[in-house]
């Protein structure tokens, strides 16, 4: 069906602004704990990371594997986390648009059903992403071996034009299966499934509009999220000013000043996390504001589509 775009961008701006509290007790817990987790276990993995770089000076292959032992522990502990927390904090907000679940405590913190499919969801859509994009990989070194070939039997402009094509079909194909797919968490929570086939039948005829309903989403959560980036990693864009700018005035510049943009930006990043400086509590809070925006938000945003998809529209 056809998707209203100024109605479902109207009803998820009215539900953030009637059930906002009901939308804080469902996220602040699970972004919290991911929070937490991320400060206990970042400021370890900066430490052997910043180790790892001056070990490498050396080449000394026994230090490199002494270091890479707590780099896994710490990735590893996040990992996990992610796995558990991420659908919490995607599943309450989800359930309480589709269904009208609402949480009966200040917070939600909950694995159950509706967990489990969102996160076998995310594992099979990465398992689809990652054949089509091998098929796509397959299929353009095989046409660029073609255009190569026929480069010496047709003008270098309309080779060049050919090659623009199939980046352009690539591009618009990469974007229409992501719109295709882009309802597949709400359509886990409302189908009680997977979701892929659900959110693919939802979606049909729909792609057009949900291209414009999440273009204004995005820019919508792009300026939420620049204050927030600026919070957690002021000292990155300062890095990376001071090298745009040499290699503006010196492109050759480039590769001579790789290796010391490469440290100073990890050095950055080791500053953001470290537990003595006096920005670490606001790099957290802003940690956790930008999973609330970037999971939060978006999961009122599919969840709304959703509903508007599959015929319930009472926004």
């Amino acid at each position: 069906m056809r998707f209203p775009v100024f109605k479902a961008l109207g009803a998820s701006f009215a539900y953030l602004g009637a059930h906002f509290l009901t939308f804080l007790k469902l996220v602040w817990l699970p972004a919290a704990l991911l929070t937490g987790v991320m400060a206990y276990a970042m400021p370890q993995m900066m430490d052997a990371q910043m180790q790892m770089l001056a070990i490498e000076e050396s080449g000394d292959p026994n230090e490199i594997f002494s270091v890479l032992g707590p780099i896994a522990k710490t990735s590893g502990l996040i990992f996990l986390a992610s796995l558990v927390l991420y659908p919490m904090l995607i599943a309450g907000v989800l359930k309480h648009i589709i269904r009208g679940d609402a949480p009966r405590m200040p917070f939600y913190l909950s694995f159950g059903g509706d967990e489990l499919r969102l996160l076998l969801a995310y594992i099979l859509l990465i398992v689809i992403v990652s054949i089509v994009a091998i098929a796509a990989m397959l299929g353009m070194t095989v046409l660029i071996a073609v255009l190569s070939v026929a480069a010496g039997a047709v003008p270098g402009e309309i080779a060049g034009a050919a090659f623009g094509l199939l980046m352009l079909a690539i591009i618009v194909a990469a974007i229409w299966f992501a719109l295709r797919m882009s309802l597949i968490f709400p359509a886990a929570v409302g189908a009680r499934s997977i979701g892929i086939g659900e959110t693919w039948e939802a979606t049909k005829d729909a792609t057009i509009g949900l291209f414009f309903y999440w273009l204004v989403w995005m820019i919508f959560l792009a300026v939420l999220s620049t204050p927030v980036s600026l919070m957690m990693a002021g000292g990155f864009f300062s890095v990376f000013g001071e090298y745009f700018a040499a290699v503006m005035v010196d492109p050759s510049a480039a590769e001579r000043l790789g290796e010391e943009f490469e440290r100073r930006m990890l050095e950055a990043q080791a500053g953001m996390w470290d537990r003595s400086s006096a920005g670490f509590y606001l790099v957290l809070f802003a940690t956790w504001l930008s999973l609330v925006i970037q999971y939060g938000l978006t999961s009122v945003a599919g969840g709304v589509a959703w509903r508007y998809l599959t015929g319930d529209e009472r926004g």
